[in-house]
């Protein structure tokens, strides 16, 4: 995502909703490329990812 916005500010709007609470760990689950089953996805990693400058919208019952 990054390498497209390059030095613009990124919105990231996570729709949590009917997918299953975060994990233990703090992972959010995500699809797989085939969109074919959930994978967790740490949200560090996804702060990695998208970089700076950015806006993450965590919309979901357990983003706490």
């Amino acid at each position: 995502m990054r390498d497209h916005a390059k030095n613009e500010r990124l919105l990231l709007h996570y729709n949590g909703h009917g997918v299953p609470r975060p994990t233990a760990n703090g992972e959010i689950w995500v699809f797989d490329k085939h969109h074919t089953q959930y994978i967790p996805l740490s949200v560090s990693d996804l702060k990695k990812w998208i970089g700076k400058p950015s806006i993450v919208v965590l919309d979901c019952s357990g983003a706490g």
